[in-house]
């Protein structure tokens, strides 16, 4: 019961710091500020749902977690190669 009360613990502390990524992905004071924001929520998106997966003992989700992370993977170098071109090649 106590590592899944800890794993739960952990997960709303990344929630919460997510929403201040959040803040800097909408304030930052440049794009590859923002970026970056953008990059660490969806990181720590997949790192919630891996607890999940685990203090539900659902490997699906671990699965989802796979795909989001490739998914984040390439659009942060699909902007990024977009804001130092200014095209996507």
């Amino acid at each position: 019961m106590l590592p899944e009360t800890l794993f739960i613990a952990v997960g709303i502390f990344l929630a919460i710091t997510s929403f201040l990524c959040l803040y800097r992905a909408v304030k930052g004071p440049s794009a590859p500020d923002r970026l970056v924001a953008v990059n660490v929520v969806g990181t720590k998106t997949l790192v919630i749902l891996v607890l999940f997966a685990f203090i539900y003992g659902r490997p699906l989700y671990i699965d989802v977690a796979i795909v989001y992370a490739l998914i984040n993977f390439i659009l942060t170098l699909t902007i990024s190669s977009y804001l130092e071109k200014g095209v996507v090649a």
